[in-house]
């Protein structure tokens, strides 16, 4: 016999016809199995490939893997860094807890920075899935306090215990109670226990008292039962006995006269009716990404 070349019968069979005598030889084919992996976007499978005719066919398909994505966590200097974590797309993380600077406190992971910002932004917590390669940002809430100005006491406060500011009214002019340096007897024209506001250096808005310097500053603490009210600057006490301030006595009304701190000791006279201003301290808190 004499063959000529083996033809696929793309069945999975192939023959050759011999050219003399016109018989037939169909024969299985043999096959090399070449296995193609999935990607993230494409599927698996196997190309069967006859070694002798060439036929082929596929099958044992895979799902493909999809897209695995990265997430990487940006905290600041001095925290413990955070490994990247991956998951493939669908697919969740749990995300880690970062670490804290002193006086600050982790509330969870942003995707953008946020520096000192007064609303809080949405964090991301518990479970996330990725959608892409990101870099999450640790968010952090600090509280800072910032002098707000002396606010007018306008109702007796808990707790008188603070720093304040004490002025009364004239018709002609705003006095503030200013301290003086003054040993046993307070009374001092020269250190002088009170001061047109117009010339203390402080501004008055609406009812907040702003730029007070300590001389015109008294801070109540308790003491026992009793308080205490004692200038900022000198630290002198302010105190009234018989018609002296200098020791504790009830009856006696504080007042400022002609420059005089003293003792009032009968009804309270215009230069009696004081007017305190609390310190205010806004204490605020911020949220942020950034810490220097």
């Amino acid at each position: 016999h004499s063959y000529n070349t083996w033809t696929s019968n793309d069945n999975g069979t192939h023959s050759h016809v011999c050219s003399v005598c016109g018989d037939t030889v169909t024969e299985n084919c043999t096959y090399n199995d070449v296995v193609t992996a999935p990607t993230a976007t494409e599927q698996g499978y196997t190309t069967h490939t006859c070694t002798v005719c060439g036929y082929s066919y596929v099958d044992s398909y895979t799902d493909p893997l999809g897209e695995s994505f990265t997430v990487r966590f940006s905290v600041p200097n001095g925290v413990a860094a955070i490994a990247d974590m991956s998951c493939k797309e669908g697919e969740s993380i749990t995300l880690p807890t970062a670490g804290a600077p002193e006086g600050y406190t982790f509330l969870g992971w942003v995707t953008e920075d946020v520096v000192n910002a007064s609303a809080q932004p949405e964090a991301l917590t518990g479970t996330y899935a990725p959608t892409a390669d990101i870099t999450l940002k640790a968010l952090y809430a600090h509280t800072v306090t910032a002098a707000a100005g002396y606010q007018l006491v306008t109702e007796a406060p808990e707790s008188w215990e603070g720093r304040y500011v004490i002025t009364y009214g004239r018709t002609d002019a705003l006095i503030a109670l200013k301290g003086v340096a003054g040993t046993k007897k307070l009374e001092s024209a020269g250190a002088g226990a009170a001061a047109a506001f117009a010339d203390t250096g402080m501004t008055l808005d609406g009812m907040t008292l702003v730029d007070a310097a300590d001389a015109y500053v008294f801070e109540i603490a308790a003491n026992g039962d009793k308080l205490t009210i004692r200038n900022a600057a000198t630290g002198t006490y302010l105190a009234s006995r018989g018609g002296y301030l200098y020791s504790y006595k009830t009856g006696t009304y504080l007042a400022s006269r002609g420059g005089y701190l003293y003792s009032y000791k009968t009804d309270t006279a215009s230069y009696c009716r004081w007017t305190l201003a609390a310190n205010g301290e806004a204490v605020d808190t911020l949220y942020t990404t950034v810490i220097d």
